[in-house]
């Protein structure tokens, strides 16, 4: 029982370490990842971040990209 026990906590630190190691992969790959801050767990949440990036509290990498393209085009 006891060999159970630490077995299982061996693969929750396993699995914890594999997590941060991906993350830390992904956001190399995805520029986007990086401004992901926090943890979204409801929609009121998720709503809540969706305000914050339209009044301007939160960057949001997509919409600076659009902007940037289309003031780009503005000036052509």
């Amino acid at each position: 029982m006891r060999q159970f026990k630490i077995a299982d906590e061996n693969l929750k630190i396993i699995t914890k370490s594999q997590k941060k190691e991906l993350f830390s992969y992904s956001s190399e790959l995805h520029p986007q990842s990086c401004y992901i801050s926090r943890c979204i767990h409801t929609l009121h949440g998720l709503q809540e971040s969706s305000e914050d990036i339209k009044s301007g509290k939160s960057s949001d990498y997509d919409s600076q990209k659009s902007k940037e393209s289309i003031s780009s085009d503005k000036e052509r």
